[in-house]
């Protein structure tokens, strides 16, 4: 089941902003209405939003089950963790993750 695609421009948890993938880039480009943060804020994506990434890259062939990335958060192999939507992982972490996984084996 995928999330529902809200007309929410944000949802706004303590030291963490969890907005869709799309909205990225664009905060990436301007500043938040020129409020500064004594904090470097890291963008976070929800769960369903990591699964739609797996199912249309189709980086790992199948998509992990949502019990299965809670799991990799849990044992730190992916750094997130439960607010108040749900569970988040960043989206720093994910690619990171990534990236190790596509090198290729050192023989």
């Amino acid at each position: 089941m995928h999330c529902m695609k809200l007309k929410i421009f944000m949802i706004c948890t303590p030291a963490v902003l969890v907005f869709p993938r799309r909205m990225s880039a664009v905060l990436q480009q301007r500043t938040l209405a020129g409020v500064s943060f004594d904090f470097q804020i890291r963008p976070a994506l929800r769960l369903c939003d990591v699964e739609d990434i797996f199912i249309t890259t189709r980086a790992l062939g199948a998509c992990p089950k949502r019990h299965t990335l809670i799991a990799m958060i849990e044992s730190g192999e992916l750094e997130g963790k439960l607010t108040r939507v749900g569970w988040i992982i960043f989206e720093d972490s994910l690619k990171q993750w990534l990236r190790q996984l596509m090198e290729p084996i050192a023989a």
